[in-house]
């Protein structure tokens, strides 16, 4: 996977042979006024990112779960209920536990 950095003005002029190479694997970061703005990735990097991220987020779910339980504030529960829970916060969205 290479890495680009191009200005926003040569994305303008460029777009067709950018989209090529990030169908191909290339990852672009554009820059606006000499400063990031944006990443672009392939649709199937970014769903692979989405997959792992909530795979991350439930992972953490069942973290915090687990020191509940430890600090008494959660009785001990079973698969089932676990599995529950987090599908629960799956369906309540991503940000559904900052701050918890």
């Amino acid at each position: 996977m290479s890495v680009e950095t191009v200005t926003s003005e040569y994305v303008r002029i460029n777009m067709r042979t950018i989209l090529d190479a990030i169908i191909a694997g290339s990852v672009y970061i554009i820059e606006r006024y000499r400063k990031p703005a944006a990443v672009v990735i392939s649709y199937g990097q970014w769903e692979e990112t989405q997959k792992r991220l909530q795979e991350l987020e439930l992972l953490l779910e069942a973290q915090r779960i687990e020191t509940e339980i430890e600090r008494g504030e959660m009785g001990t529960i079973t698969h089932d209920e676990l599995k529950r829970l987090m599908l629960e916060k799956r369906r309540l969205g991503v940000s559904a536990h900052v701050g918890d």
